[in-house]
This record gives C-alpha cells, sequence and structure tokens, in this order.
C-alpha cells in the first residue's frame, strides 16, 4: 500500500524582494489596501485599523520582522486578511498583512518544507520554507503571528 503524504495549498507572495507564502486555510480575503485609521504610540508593526464588513481589523507591515523595506504602495499592493485557527482562543484572531503583489497558488508536500536557521531574522513566525523554480519561498506562520504579545495588547 502506498503511503500518504499530505499537501499543503498555499497563497505567494511577495514582500521586499522576498517570496512568501501562507496556507490558503488562514486567508479570509484578499483586498486592496483600504483606508487605514492611525493609531498613535503603537509598535511600529501596526501600521492601522481599517473596517472589513463591521470587524475592525489591524494591518501589519510584518517585512520589518524580516528586516525588509516594504515597497510604495503599488497597483499590485494588496492586503491579505487572515484568520488562522488557534485552539482555546477566546477570540477569532483576525488581522492583516500589507504584501507588494499576490503571485500564485501552489501546492506542496508537508515533507518538502524545509526547517530554518534560528538566528534568521523572524524565524519565530516562519514555519520554514521551499523551493519553487529555483526560488526560496518562506512560508509564514499565521498563528505565530495572531499570537505574538506585541499586536495582542492592541486588541
Amino acid at each position: 500500500m502506498a503511503e500518504l503524504t499530505t499537501e499543503t495549498r498555499y497563497t505567494e507572495f511577495g514582500l521586499g524582494g522576498e517570496s512568501f507564502a501562507v496556507a490558503v486555510t488562514d486567508i479570509t480575503d484578499i483586498l486592496l489596501i483600504p483606508t487605514l485609521t492611525p493609531i498613535p504610540r503603537v509598535h511600529p508593526t501596526i501600521m492601522g485599523l481599517f473596517n472589513l464588513r463591521g470587524v475592525v481589523t489591524e494591518l501589519l507591515d510584518i517585512a520589518t520582522h524580516f528586516n525588509l523595506q516594504r515597497h510604495s504602495r503599488s497597483n499590485g499592493s494588496r492586503i491579505i486578511v487572515l484568520e488562522p485557527v488557534v485552539p482555546d482562543a477566546e477570540e477569532k484572531l483576525r488581522y492583516a498583512i500589507w504584501v507588494d503583489f499576490v503571485s500564485d497558488i501552489a501546492t506542496q508536500e508537508d515533507e518538502g518544507l524545509h526547517a530554518l536557521p534560528d538566528d534568521l531574522p523572524g524565524a519565530a513566525l516562519l514555519k520554514g520554507f521551499y523551493n519553487r523554480s529555483s526560488q526560496m519561498v518562506s512560508v509564514l506562520d499565521a498563528k505565530a503571528i495572531a499570537l505574538q504579545n506585541t499586536y495582542r495588547q492592541y486588541r
């Protein structure tokens, strides 16, 4: 009998000249950049708040965690709204991230995900990486980002 392998579908996107991906199951929306309400005296990663169908949602600039520069707003700029499943969470942990562009949907075998060095900037927010067309694609851990104390204190 053949061994069963598990696969995950990822949405790939660009951020600061690098390639990233996040599990499709964690995504609720991909939208144009909305009008933001800035929040004074918060962590610089929090770009502001916006209204998504009656729910106030934080927009995060995760590029800062990876020592990347976010490109200026362009026609390709999008936000990806994430709502990862977090067992025992008292509330839904919805937030959005700014990306330079959304590029593709890819399917990757879970065994094909490679570990990252711990000293890599932002490694705690990544599940690992995979290679696609000779390019490294870093996989975000949407749950780890949602549970960051830096953000949770403003919810």
